[in-house]
């Protein structure tokens, strides 16, 4: 009877996670195809996401095909003998670049920009240098006219049609993005009146670099600690913790404040810089604070006045010695005085 109760509570836990599997399958299945090859297409911009496998067709009839690229050297192909396509799996920002393919006398480019950044319209879109973007003027079917002014009011360089995704040039991409990308981007459509007008506000940070912490990393109990994170690049925001737990408390940016510092402040510090959009966070490497008990800093204290007075004393003798010494030339001058006095 036990073993027919147990059996049957078996088949009722299979039941009911039968939808859970059906579930779980189906969203493996959709992941898969998710994760299904990323087409290049010639003299045109293809944004990838990160995983996605890249897979680039060059056309060549017969002819062997030789390929230069970010991502060339670990690329494989689909014919080993002349190359005519390019696969590359598990794309990463690193592979973002422009992928060419030589034969014939021919040559085709392919723009690749894996996790490109989405810069919106009329916002301020802060990336950092080496990133990649991506801007949509939400044309419908019209073609788009697109104008770059630099920060500094010029005119920037006229965009190669290779940065965009089709023919009518509705969405703009931007690989490897350094200071003069920076400014103001505008699309206009349709080429008559009246027009719609997409502002894009891009400025470019410079990436982290370093993350380090610098404070007196020893405080009596009692004492004031002030934690400094230095950040060489520029940083959206700095955390702090002790240990693992997160500090909130006494900070004030990338300074840490401790005023009437105890014991338990004692412990492993670290600092994260947050990059802008782009960039990777970086920690800083732990910096230890010891905070000593009030009695050991007085034992210090005492030692080093003891050690003074010490000193002092010595200083002292020489000053006694020539007293006594002035003390008997007095005396013998006087005896000698009293001596003519009676002759």
């Amino acid at each position: 009877m036990v073993h027919q109760s147990c059996r049957g509570r078996r088949e009722l836990l299979i039941m009911s996670l039968r939808p859970a599997l059906v579930c779980f399958l189906l969203l493996s299945l959709t992941r898969m195809a998710e994760s299904d090859d990323c087409d290049g297409v010639t003299e045109q911009v293809q944004f990838c996401k990160a995983g996605d496998n890249l897979k680039l067709t060059s056309g060549a009839a017969s002819d062997t095909v030789t390929w230069s690229g970010t991502g060339v050297t670990r690329a494989t192909y689909a014919n080993d003998a002349e190359q005519k396509v390019l696969e590359l799996a598990g794309l990463s920002a690193a592979d973002s670049g422009k992928y060419t393919a030589t034969y014939g006398g021919d040559t085709k480019n392919f723009l690749i920009l894996v996790g490109a950044v989405p810069c919106d319209e009329g916002q301020e879109c802060k990336v950092v240098k080496g990133s990649s973007i991506k801007m949509d003027s939400g044309a419908p079917s019209e073609t788009v006219a697109w104008t770059h002014e630099k920060t500094s009011g010029e005119a920037g360089p006229s965009i190669p049609d290779i940065n965009f995704t089709d023919n009518n040039k509705k969405k703009l991409g931007l690989f490897n993005v350094k200071a003069t990308n920076a400014g103001t981007y505008e699309a206009k459509y349709p080429s008559g009146e009246p027009q719609t007008t997409k502002t894009f506000t891009v400025s470019v940070q410079d990436p982290i670099t370093t993350v380090k912490i610098e404070g007196d990393g020893s405080v009596c109990a009692g004492g004031k600690v002030i934690l400094e994170c230095k950040v060489i690049g520029d940083a959206k925001e700095v955390t702090w913790k002790k240990g693992t737990t997160p500090q909130t408390t006494n900070v004030n940016g990338n300074k840490v404040t401790i005023n009437g510092a105890k014991p338990g402040d004692a412990g492993e510090y670290t600092c994260r810089a947050k990059s802008y959009l782009g960039g990777q966070p970086v920690d800083s490497p732990e910096f230890t604070l010891a905070v000593s008990a009030a009695v050991d800093c007085e034992k210090q204290q005492k030692g080093t006045n003891s050690s003074t007075s010490i000193i002092n004393s010595d200083e002292k003798k020489p000053s006694a010695a020539r007293a006594a010494s002035c003390s008997v030339a007095l005396v013998v001058m006087t005896s000698l005085l009293q001596l003519c006095w009676m002759v």
